[in-house]
């Protein structure tokens, strides 16, 4: 489901196809750098995003995310040192083949995931939440003080 800010002759959905398609044609066929090529795709992404709402890219989930995102980036470390002092590395071993590995890593994934958007989640509300208000505020008077003395020299 694609929600349109304005019709254009391209959707939301086309342009998110449009990307992915680019981003196999530029690795594959263009001989440029790397950089170059990826740089082609997210800017096709970029206005997509910009024109139309993707439900895909912009739901409640990805707002959530984006919100906790600093407090993640911040935390996480913190998280993996904790989770390497209790060897979590080899909770199944019972499979054959390196099937175990790969059910140790999805659940070691699973288990940072979640620890980590919970303490995110808290430390948003109890340190960014706050800090951001009381810089709105603080951006306020300021703006309301030079408003003022506008109008006393004006």
């Amino acid at each position: 489901m694609i929600i349109q800010k304005d019709r254009k002759v391209f959707s939301g959905f086309n342009y998110l196809l449009l990307s992915v398609w680019s981003i196999f044609y530029l690795i594959v066929e263009l001989s440029l750098p790397g950089h170059f090529k990826f740089g082609i795709v997210f800017l096709l992404l970029i206005i997509s995003l910009a024109k139309y709402e993707n439900v895909i890219l912009v739901n409640k989930a990805t707002i959530f995310l984006g919100k906790i995102s600093y407090s993640a980036y911040i935390s996480h470390f913190v998280i993996l040192d904790w989770l390497k002092r209790f060897e979590p590395f080899n909770f199944i071993d019972v499979l054959p083949g390196n099937w175990d590995r790969l059910l140790d890593f999805l659940l070691i994934l699973a288990l940072v995931l979640v620890v980590t958007s919970a303490v995110s989640w808290v430390s948003f509300k109890i340190v960014e939440e706050p800090f951001q208000k009381m810089g709105k505020n603080i951006i306020l008077k300021l703006e309301q003080k030079g408003r003022k003395q506008e109008l006393k020299v004006g």
